[in-house]
């Protein structure tokens, strides 16, 4: 989770050249967005990279939490009197942002990973009394940074805006991969991240063209022979 937040982090932080700026700007600013995820991608192991890429694309699992919830949680998960947690969500305007900040620091150990938390965790916060999810909550977000509880908690309660546009991401994974643009479009309209932590779904987007010719062959119309009289 910790490199998926920083990712995250990074991609809000690369600037869109403004509307007077050179061509040329442009293009390095997309060269450099997608360095970024290729970055990551190829660093992370492939169940992580394939829920990143399910983020990304905008198709995070339905939220186990809701606004409401989250905000009654918050002072047991922040660890803050009512009237001070209030007074931090007005400070920050924002739930997720108050509780991530008034945590201590990221207790030693390992960070649950992104496939991990996504395909495990949060599916067990789904339709459980307030107690029994902040007793699962407490421990992964003690193992997170501020930024990566902030990104785990709007993933939690909703809120999860992607960083990048469908366009960029389509144009990252089809260069990543090897295929052009429209084969990689047509490769996410009908995938999404299984809940799962292994491997196949990423490796399903990965595929090279000639093993997706490959693959794609039987199924595909035989040409129209006239009939001979």
């Amino acid at each position: 989770m910790h490199a998926f937040a920083d990712l995250t982090r990074t991609l809000e932080g690369l600037e869109a050249p403004d509307a007077a700026g050179a061509v040329s700007g442009d293009v390095a600013w997309q060269a450099e967005r997608d360095a970024v995820l290729h970055r990551h991608l190829q660093a992370v192991p492939p169940a992580d990279a394939a829920w990143a890429v399910g983020l990304l694309a905008g198709r995070a699992p339905r939220p186990p939490l809701t606004q409401a919830r989250l905000r009654q949680l918050g002072p047991a998960l922040s660890g803050l009197d009512d009237w001070l947690f209030e007074a931090c969500c007005q400070a920050t305007g924002d739930v997720a942002e108050a509780i991530a900040q008034a945590l201590p620091a990221a207790a030693p150990g390992p960070a649950p990973a992104l496939s991990q938390l996504m395909a495990d965790e949060l599916p067990r916060l789904g339709g459980q009394p307030a107690d029994v999810q902040r007793e699962r909550l407490q421990p992964l977000l003690a193992r997170l940074d501020p930024g990566g509880r902030f990104v785990l908690l709007k993933l939690v309660a909703g809120g999860w805006r992607s960083p990048v546009s469908a366009l960029t991401l389509q144009r990252s994974l089809a260069a990543l991969a090897g295929v052009a643009p429209a084969r990689m479009a047509l490769r996410l309209a009908a995938w999404t991240p299984a809940a799962s932590t292994d491997a196949t779904r990423w490796q399903e987007l990965m595929v090279s063209a000639s093993a997706d010719d490959a693959r794609l062959a039987p199924a595909q119309p035989k040409p129209f022979t006239p009939l001979q009289l």
